[in-house]
């Protein structure tokens, strides 16, 4: 049996994985940041392939201690992949948003991505050349290329972006391979919980009305999404693949959202969105 563990599980593409990761018989190690949303999810789930641990990406004590928990868990078994996940979103116009709210964008959907491979490395030995331990960094269409008003996301997932590459290639040594997933939109609804409804930041600024118009593309995007359980199934194929490529993308419509916006030339798609978002 393999041992997967998960960071932030309790909703969204998280859980999405979780679950497909379940149904294809993996044992999941899976991170919460508190003990109701772990109880919740061990009795809708209801399997003894699920290990809840508690713990905040971001606190390095919950992460040390979700450290020798997992690790007493596993006894002589290696943990034979990593999936960072955990992730947030806040939106707004770059001249209304403070330092403090990049800071805590970057601390989850970057340094805390950093801080669990630090720390759980350490577990992922005594793999074999056939079928090399792997971590995948969950990053999104939107580490390639930029839309206003969520500099703070785009920022952490062209981080996630560089530092797999970096490291990917240091890490073929250890025998570990580091796959980057880069999904489009997905039905998760990130951005409705975590962009304020009417810009009212930006109120009777320059910005309020194109902000207020990307709010809305994007929720719209998010509701035709593809669904969580669609990326999980992406993960389950990486798992298995005996040689995984360093990148996958995935998106229920790709050239509205990859090939387009990646490889246009900027000038191009500066027109492109300064008509949409108006």
């Amino acid at each position: 049996m393999k041992h997967i563990l998960i960071t932030g599980v309790s909703t969204g593409i998280g859980e999405g994985i979780l679950l497909e990761l379940i149904r294809n018989g993996y044992f999941v190690f899976g991170t919460v940041r508190n003990p109701k949303d772990a109880r919740r999810l061990q009795k809708e789930i209801n399997s003894d392939l699920f290990f809840p641990v508690i713990a905040d990406i971001t606190q390095n004590k919950t992460v040390q201690a979700a450290y020798k928990v997992i690790q007493k868990k596993l006894a002589s078994n290696p943990l034979d992949a990593v999936i960072n996940n955990a992730g947030i979103l806040i939106g707004g116009p770059f001249l209304h948003l403070d330092i403090e709210q990049y800071r805590q964008v970057m601390e989850v959907n970057f340094f805390g991505m950093v801080n669990i491979m630090k720390t759980f490395i350490p577990l992922m030995g005594n793999v074999h050349k056939k079928n090399p331990a792997r971590i995948i960094n969950i990053s999104s269409v939107l580490g390639h290329y930029g839309l206003p008003y969520i500099s703070t996301y785009t920022a952490s997932k062209f981080a996630v972006e560089g530092f797999s590459d970096s490291v990917r290639r240091e890490l073929e040594k250890l025998n570990i391979k580091i796959i980057v997933l880069i999904p489009g939109a997905v039905k998760t609804r990130i951005f409705a919980k975590n962009a304020t409804d009417d810009y009212a930041y930006a109120k009777d600024s320059v910005f309020e009305k194109s902000g207020h118009n990307m709010r809305k593309q994007m929720l719209r995007r998010e509701e035709q999404g593809i669904s969580a359980q669609q990326v999980g199934a992406q993960v389950v194929r990486i798992l298995k693949s005996p040689k995984p490529k360093p990148r996958y993308h995935i998106t229920g419509s790709p050239w509205i959202e990859w090939y387009w916006p990646k490889y246009l030339p900027d000038k191009y798609l500066d027109f492109i969105l300064g008509k949409m978002y108006r």
